[in-house]
C-alpha cells in the first residue's frame, strides 16, 4: 500500500475525529506523497535510459560496467 493510499485511508475512515481542516491537509499531503513518487519513477527511468545508451554506446564495457554500479547504488537509496 502507498504512503499516499494511507494517507487518504487515515482521512476517509480515520478513528479520531478529524476537523475539516485535518482532512484537506491529509489529501495536500497525500497529493505531496504521489507527486513525490512520480518524480521517483521519472528519475530512476532515467537512470535507466541513461546506462542503456551508455552501455549501446560506450566504448569500453569495463567503464560502462562501473558506471551502472554506481547508477544502481544511487537508485537504491532511501
Amino acid at each position: 500500500m502507498s504512503v499516499e493510499q494511507r494517507i487518504l485511508d487515515v482521512a476517509n475512515g480515520a478513528r479520531f475525529s478529524p476537523t475539516w481542516y485535518d482532512l484537506t491537509e491529509l489529501r495536500l499531503i497525500a497529493l505531496e506523497a504521489r507527486k513525490m513518487d512520480d518524480r521517483i519513477k521519472q528519475l530512476e527511468d532515467r537512470i535507466h535510459r541513461a546506462a542503456s545508451a551508455f552501455f549501446r554506446d560506450g566504448s569500453d564495457g569495463h567503464v560502462a560496467s562501473q558506471m551502472l554500479a554506481i547508477l544502481e547504488e544511487e537508485r537504491g537509496k532511501p
